[in-house]
């Protein structure tokens, strides 16, 4: 006599059920980087770009010491240059955290959080 019962569920249901977990997985620790990680180290960036910007001898290698790294983009209208940072998240949807800062004859003239606007910019032209 066989006491052994059989499973209504075949192999394919435990493949299925296993590739869903680590999706499941994956799919949570993206947010969890993203909120635990790239929200706060964004966010102390753009406060020492702001604090780097305040300083009365401010130019453009102190801000991009206090940025360490490279803009993401740099616009030029006339005698002014604008420096784009931006610190991304790792989902899509999500808006990053971006500065403008604005430069004449390589001294910080201004900044903005979030970015600079197309007013802000039709200003420097």
């Amino acid at each position: 006599m066989n006491t052994k019962s059989k499973s209504p569920f075949g192999p394919a249901f435990f493949i299925r059920i296993g590739v869903l977990a680590l999706l499941l997985l994956v799919i949570g620790g993206a947010f969890a980087y993203d909120r635990l990680v790239l929200v706060p180290t964004g966010k102390e960036t753009v406060d020492r770009v702001f604090d780097a910007c305040k300083s009365p001898q401010a130019d453009k290698a102190s801000v991009h010491k206090a940025a360490q790294c490279e803009p993401t983009s740099t616009e030029t209208f006339g005698s002014f240059e604008v420096e784009n940072y931006s610190f991304g998240r790792i989902l899509p949807n999500l808006q990053g955290h971006k500065v403008s800062v604005v430069y004449r004859d390589g001294k910080v003239v201004e900044s903005f959080q979030g970015g600079i606007t197309d007013a802000d910019r039709a200003d420097l032209k």
